[in-house]
């Protein structure tokens, strides 16, 4: 029996740092999930820091696929999930605390830590 695994998955599932909708890239990169909404926009995203200090995104790159279909007729109905990389100049990360991002109609609230910060290139199999 392998428990190591199992640990994995639960410290992931327990995971405090971001709301479900946005994840860390890179340091400078966030990345936006958002299901069966309207289209995110390319323009106006704002970064706010647990010290105040906002910062304004450099580009934003947009991706849209069919996350599921609805068998209701034909042909079936898609559900659509787009996904946003926001780029920063600078760093977005900083200090522990509570971030918000704003893409004009929308906005995410999410805790990050460094501390908690699992490695991209981090790979169980």
């Amino acid at each position: 029996m392998h428990l190591l695994p199992a640990l994995v998955s639960l410290a992931l599932a327990a995971d405090p740092r971001v709301d479900t909708a946005v994840a860390p890239a890179t340091r400078f990169h966030l990345r936006v999930t958002s299901v069966d909404t309207p289209a995110l926009p390319r323009t106006g995203w704002v970064l706010t820091r647990p010290d105040g200090s906002a910062l304004a995104a450099s580009d934003v790159r947009l991706r849209t696929r069919a996350a599921a279909l609805i068998p209701d007729g034909w042909p079936y109905r898609s559900v659509p999930e787009h996904v946003a990389l926001v780029a920063f100049d600078t760093p977005w990360a900083g200090e522990a605390g509570t971030y918000t991002l704003q893409d004009g109609s929308y906005t995410w609230t999410f805790a990050w830590d460094p501390a908690l910060d699992l490695s991209p290139t981090l790979h169980l199999s």
